[in-house]
């Protein structure tokens, strides 16, 4: 309840399967953890690594007062508690702040619940901006307000399906990719030969951001952007 995000292990770069199950058997039968070094004790599994992971993602986050200190404490021997007068002490225990949070748990989550990833790229956006003479971005919100027209839009690139539409030996591709910006999500479609124009592009395997250009269209009812171009900032 209360309109939270709640992510899961699976979602975590670099963590064991294996170890990512013990942590929940753990807490299923002995409650939950009482500080990062009751998690280590409990599930001594778990790499350096990993726990770095863990708490720079923000899954630790109620395992200490803050991310600086958490990974503080695991400079520590196993077994060790963190001297509660740490702050006299010049040890880091000022938290982060939002943008380097976001930043980490994009990296580690491929997203962050906290903010779009886009707006950490609004000086390199405007520079492409200018550079390609873009007047104006159409939000993903009022794509479909624009039907029939040619528009510009920049996106995180979320997911994509690559299709075969000729079974020949030489085979078409095209791909459908669905981005999104702090305003919602938006599909595009690059039929064979857009596909084969930008195909460097999408080689890349970026996440983005995108600038793309195109004509939006409705097809069965569904509205997409036929792109013809495809940026990466």
């Amino acid at each position: 309840g209360g309109g939270g995000i709640r992510v899961g292990f699976m979602q975590v770069r670099l963590l064991n399967n294996n170890h990512a199950q013990l942590i929940l058997d753990s807490r299923s039968r002995n409650g939950p953890f009482a500080g990062l070094e009751n998690l280590r004790s409990r599930v001594p599994a778990l790499s350096r690594p990993e726990l770095e992971n863990l708490i720079r993602c923000g899954a630790l986050d109620g395992l200490g007062s803050n991310r600086a200190e958490l990974l503080w404490s695991l400079s520590l021997p196993r077994g060790t508690d963190p001297d509660p007068r740490i702050g006299t002490q010049g040890h880091p225990t000022d938290d982060w702040p939002l943008d380097l949070k976001a930043r980490a748990e994009i990296e580690l989550l491929g997203f962050s619940p906290r903010a779009h990833p886009l707006v950490f790229y609004r000086d390199r956006i405007l520079e492409a901006q200018r550079r390609l003479g873009i007047h104006a971005f159409v939000p993903a919100c009022r794509v479909a307000e624009h039907a029939g027209r040619l528009v510009w839009c920049v996106g995180w690139w979320v997911t994509a399906k690559r299709v075969e539409t000729r079974p020949s030996p030489e085979g078409q591709s095209m791909m459908f990719v669905t981005f999104s910006d702090k305003t919602g999500r938006f599909d595009a479609v690059l039929f064979p030969e857009a596909y084969r124009r930008m195909r460097q592009v999408l080689i890349l395997r970026s996440r983005g951001p995108f600038l793309v250009h195109g004509r939006v269209e409705y097809d069965l009812g569904v509205c997409q952007l036929n792109a013809s171009r495809l940026e990466l900032v």
